[in-house]
């Protein structure tokens, strides 16, 4: 009878151990995940992504799987002292909120420095970790805060001076005096706005009414005159300016022209004022600064507003009495 109850004993253990497989690395695996080597437990469901790859990352720089992110592109920067802060604020700013790598800021890098900015750091763009070392010399050779101020001061000092007949040009005058001292506010150059001798320079630009009508504003303003007041008083005016150009239409009342005799007999035409029509500046319309920086569209309705030939670019006939040469000698042009 013991012998008999043993094999009982025995067949039941057969048949628990047929209904339960065994595991080869005897730990149980949970319904979701699978079991390394180590015996260890993965879950698939909530496995993270490999570490180091190019994945899709949020602005706070965490790596998601929806493919290679995009990143925003910087300002093109081409080498000008007033454009670096701009250039310079949007690669820190956007570095900061996106955590950008090395690799990833020497491509927009790549991307934004065009010119003379380009030329300036070309050896060091060929490897992602000189990132550091590429905006160290372009802040270096674009963006010390002289240079910005020498910039400033210079667009500003470039305004040839305003005539009585040309008071419309007041209102970009006006536009960059406002744009120098809200420049030399915020860069913490304020010594500059009390500078006699650009206060100078500045009242020089008017006419000579103006000049009068500011000295008779200065006279009251303690315990000095500013930069600052000059642009608040020249902003005022420049409004009222604007004001009566709407009113009155852009197009120039028509000049009045006296005729004279030429040597031929050929009766011609001369403007008793005198100077550039274009900038009202003591120079021929051929050596005029802003009629040179134009357009060709903006020069071709420079020369039909103020009506000058179109030969010679003078003032007083047409292109069919210029004598002047009626071909274009730079490099053989027609």
């Amino acid at each position: 009878m013991e012998r008999i109850t043993a094999l009982e004993n025995e067949l039941r253990q057969v048949k628990v151990l047929n209904m339960e497989p065994l595991c080869a690395t005897s730990v149980a695996q949970t319904a979701h995940g699978f079991v390394l080597p180590g015996g260890s437990i993965h879950n698939v469901a909530t496995a993270s992504p490999f570490v180091g790859s190019y994945a899709s990352m949020t602005p706070n720089g965490a790596q998601g799987a929806n493919g290679p992110r995009r990143l925003p592109d910087l300002p093109v920067f081409g080498g000008q002292p007033e454009e670096w802060p701009i250039f310079n604020c949007a690669f820190v700013e956007t570095t900061q909120a996106y955590n950008c790598t090395d690799l990833e800021n020497n491509q927009r890098l790549l991307k934004a420095l065009k010119d003379e900015a380009r030329e300036t750091v070309k050896s060091l763009l060929i490897h992602p970790g000189n990132v550091s070392a590429v905006m160290e010399q372009l802040r270096f050779r674009f963006g010390r805060p002289e240079q910005l101020i020498r910039s400033q001061l210079n667009s500003v000092r470039e305004v040839p001076p305003i005539s009585e007949q040309h008071l419309a040009r007041i209102v970009p005058f006006a536009t960059r005096v406002s744009n120098l001292t809200a420049f030399l506010q915020s860069a913490k150059a304020e010594q500059h706005l009390g500078n006699p001798t650009l206060m100078e320079e500045l009242v020089a630009k008017l006419p000579t009414s103006k000049r009068v009508d500011w000295a008779r504003h200065a006279a009251s303003i303690e315990p000095f005159p500013t930069v600052a007041h000059f642009s608040t008083w020249l902003q005022e005016y420049a409004n009222i300016v604007c004001t009566i150009l709407d009113v009155e239409g852009k197009e120039p009342r028509r000049r009045v022209l006296h005729a004279s005799v030429d040597q031929n007999g050929c009766e011609q035409r001369d403007d008793r004022h005198g100077g550039c029509p274009i900038c009202g500046g003591q120079h021929a319309t051929t050596s005029c600064r802003e009629f040179i920086g134009a357009s060709p569209s903006r020069r071709w309705s420079m020369v039909k507003r103020h009506r000058l030939c179109f030969t010679c670019l003078r003032i007083g006939h047409t292109a069919r009495t210029c004598n002047g040469h009626g071909e274009c000698r730079i490099n053989g042009c027609r």
